[in-house]
């Protein structure tokens, strides 16, 4: 039996426009004829990157108040969630907690994509809760957002960065010390007796994996087209 879908919650990226304006999942809903589309108004910062600059949220912060907006507009009605990057794991966030009323929920580049999906995991190292709707992952193998590899000192920065923000520097700081007294960081530590060879080669493809983040070509331009309409035809089949 195939649901009636007729509405799509759009958690946008990192920095996108937040009216929605020829973000990544504007091109998506674009390709789903009659679809009705609400744009999540979440502030997409992660710390001082994003809209609002040296003046914005942290990630963390930023992420708990996209969830509390986006189960706000599930209390009115039946949708399906569709996140990108930093809105994908918004909506993987949403999802894990559950609401009567989703329906699906699609993921483009997820930060905390989980291990068994592709040949690698997203860069949080997340283990979100089990998702119990219908759930689709869109990817690319050279995204070092949502497949980054176990010892990828990659994550470590994710790990250091995930509550920075410039209002908030001290309390960023306790937390730092806290999680390095702790032994939280993924990789922090873990792989400094390895040969020199393997050295290398970590640290190559984490040059690899971030100059492919920060250009654009794999984190961006290569979910342009085909990606799109993957996760398009998959809301289409529900």
């Amino acid at each position: 039996m195939t649901m009636q879908i007729t509405k799509v919650i759009r958690c946008r990226g990192i920095g996108e426009d937040p009216t929605g304006h020829d973000t990544m999942l504007e091109g998506v809903t674009d390709l789903i004829p009659g679809i009705e589309t609400v744009e999540l108004p979440w502030s997409a910062q992660y710390g001082p990157v994003g809209r609002a600059g040296l003046t914005g949220d942290d990630y963390l912060h930023a992420l708990q108040q996209g969830v509390a907006l986006a189960l706000a507009e599930l209390d009115r009605g039946p949708a399906v969630l569709f996140g990108y990057s930093g809105g994908a794991q918004l909506a993987h966030m949403t999802a894990a907690h559950g609401h009567p009323n989703l329906q699906g929920v699609g993921f483009i580049a997820d930060p905390a994509m989980p291990k068994g999906v592709g040949p690698n995991y997203g860069v949080t190292g997340a283990d979100p809760e089990p998702i119990t709707v219908p759930k689709h992952w869109v990817w690319n193998p050279l995204d070092i957002i949502c497949q980054c590899p176990t010892d990828s000192p990659i994550r470590d920065i994710a790990d250091v960065s995930v509550s920075f923000s410039a209002q908030n520097f001290p309390g960023w700081t306790w937390n730092m010390l806290d999680d390095l007294r702790f032994g939280r960081w993924q990789v922090m530590g873990k792989y400094l007796f390895i040969s020199p060879v393997d050295q290398w080669k970590r640290w190559s493809a984490a040059i690899a994996g971030a100059t492919g983040y920060l250009n654009g070509t794999e984190h961006v331009a290569a979910y342009r087209g085909a990606r799109q309409r993957e996760l398009a035809d998959w809301v289409k089949s529900l």
